[in-house]
């Protein structure tokens, strides 16, 4: 049929994928569509009834279907690409699609995810003073351990966007211990087995971590939060491919599931899109009728985190995240090693390569006592330096 009417391959090339034709066909039509239009145009050609295809059960579906799978298959990048979209092929390229927890990364503080988001609801804060200031959207910055699926630390931006000092103040509450926020909303409580890794485990704070996955926002990219990662704490940085969040898929399922069990349930709720069944008709209404404090909003974030640390999760086999440190607790307590390896202490990058023997199977962690003493930067850093070198 191709060789007697070479326009009826055209036709169907053009189809499937979106070559331009006079015949203006639409883009990405189903297989079954364009089988509707290869029949109309071999009408139109003058095939007759009692001819092939139009003499058969199917119109000559099956074998049209065959021709069209076997096209696909030649050019695969491709035919993804135009008919399925930019992200199926960037999938394609990259090889096999992961789940939301990566298997390859077993121990914790292995590999730590960092990533904002800007949570779906109108805020209107009411400060100290009695006024008020109404946030359109508010910023949740997330460090997130792969290893685990545990929230290491959380904090609130209230910004149009978030800046390099907000991303080395979350990343800076990953080692230190941390103070659980008061609850005294009503309604609201803390949850019995949730909580964050450094309250229900001290012996995880001042723990340094392998590497950091960021995606490609501007903050991220900032020099200062390169220089302090690679500097005090001796982690690799991976910013990752552009335009690709199933990347880090398991932050991206976390900032749902959080949306779903906490803030989606308040009445200031913007809902995931405009028809959402959850908005109200004046999100903005709402946050004035029921306005928070700067404490309560905190308040309510801990308790949803806390919450999320402490369920079960598909990926990690029905575990906590907290219970997933429980080898570490069983461990005798190894001693603590002064190393300039945190945040805001004088750091050499090659100091933490002196340090040897393993510290409750997790990388060498500094003395909390060295890094509250340390002297400001750049100052320190030279004296560090010396020290080495001496």
């Amino acid at each position: 049929m191709f060789t007697r009417f070479p326009e009826l391959e055209e036709l169907v090339d053009a189809a499937l994928f979106q070559k331009t034709s006079p015949d203006r066909v639409p883009l990405r039509l189903p297989l079954r569509d364009i089988h509707g239009l290869w029949v109309q145009r071999c009408r139109d050609l003058g095939v007759r009834d009692d001819e092939w295809p139009l003499n058969t059960a199917y119109l000559g579906k099956v074998a049209l279907y065959k021709h069209m799978r076997r096209r696909l298959q030649e050019k695969p990048a491709r035919a993804v690409l135009l008919r399925e979209g930019e992200d199926p092929a960037k999938q394609l390229r990259r090889g096999t699609v992961q789940g939301p927890f990566d298997p390859s990364v077993r121990r914790p503080f292995k590999r730590v995810i960092f990533d904002g988001h800007r949570i779906d609801a109108v805020f209107v804060l009411q400060l100290d003073d009695g006024s008020c200031v109404e946030l359109q959207r508010a910023w949740l910055l997330v460090a997130q351990d792969v290893g685990s699926g545990a929230i290491l630390a959380y904090s609130l931006c209230f910004r149009a966007e978030f800046s390099a000092d907000d991303v080395l103040l979350c990343l800076k509450r990953v080692v230190m211990p941390w103070k659980r926020t008061e609850v005294s909303k009503n309604g609201l409580t803390y949850p019995e087995r949730g909580g964050m890794p450094t309250d229900a485990l001290p012996q995880l704070c001042w723990v340094c971590w392998d590497e950091v996955w960021f995606d490609r926002a501007l903050a991220n990219l900032a020099a200062a939060v390169r220089s302090e990662l690679s500097d005090c704490m001796g982690a690799s940085v991976n910013f990752g491919p552009p335009a690709t969040p199933t990347h880090r898929g398991l932050i991206e399922k976390c900032f749902h599931l959080l949306e779903e069990a906490g803030f989606a349930r308040l009445p200031n709720t913007t809902g995931r899109h405009p028809k959402d069944p959850r908005r109200p008709r004046d999100p903005a209404a709402q946050a004035r009728r029921y306005r928070l404090t700067e404490r309560e909003l905190a308040a309510i974030t801990e308790v949803v985190v806390a919450d999320y640390n402490g369920r079960g999760h598909r990926g990690q086999a029905g575990l906590e995240p907290l219970r997933v440190f429980a080898p570490i607790r069983q461990r005798r307590k190894a001693r603590l090693r002064p190393a300039h390896l945190c945040i805001g202490a004088p750091a050499v990058r090659g100091a933490a390569r002196g340090l040897t023997g393993p510290l409750d199977g997790l990388r060498p962690r500094p003395h909390p006592g060295v890094c509250a003493q340390a002297p400001p930067r750049p100052l320190a850093r030279r004296r560090a330096r010396a020290r080495l070198a001496g």
